[in-house]
């Protein structure tokens, strides 16, 4: 049981790190923590609101960090 957990815990690390690198463009392998308890507001309509950051120029903000790690 213990060889299995740690094959479960290697596979976990190494899908992340392919993530990181390819999907986000990060160089040390890392993902960025998140609250996953936050929740949408249906309510709100505001063009270019995004619920995660819950700033009104979330969108743009994700773009630049996406752009400077492309650099």
């Amino acid at each position: 049981m213990a060889d299995w957990k740690h094959f479960a815990e290697n596979l976990i690390s190494t899908a992340e790190e392919l993530l990181s690198q390819r999907l986000l463009f990060l160089d040390d392998g890392s993902l960025l923590e998140e609250d996953l308890l936050i929740m949408d507001n249906p309510s709100n309509h505001e063009s270019g609101h995004y619920f995660v950051l819950d700033e009104a120029d979330a969108w743009s903000k994700a773009r630049g960090r996406v752009l400077d790690n492309l650099r």
